[in-house]
């Protein structure tokens, strides 16, 4: 699970700078601001163990809104 966990947060990452590059207008800028809060506080706990099944759905989920925002941003452009 750790390699899932981890292919997670560099997806995640990944988009969150991606998104970020694009949102010129600051349209995301809160919830951009608060996916970065929560994936730092899911890397302090992810290095304290093995990560739960509900941080990987969170991850999952913030991935599919990321990918969400990116669409509207490109399409915006």
């Amino acid at each position: 699970m750790n390699h899932v966990f981890e292919q997670m947060m560099t997806d995640v990452g990944g988009l969150l700078e991606r998104v970020q590059t694009y949102d010129r207008n600051r349209t995301y800028r809160e919830e951009i601001a608060k996916m970065e809060r929560t994936c730092e506080k899911i890397k302090r706990r992810g290095n304290a163990g093995e990560p739960d099944r509900a941080v990987l759905e969170q991850l999952a989920g913030m991935k599919v809104r990321l990918l969400t925002m990116f669409e509207n941003l490109l399409f915006i452009a």
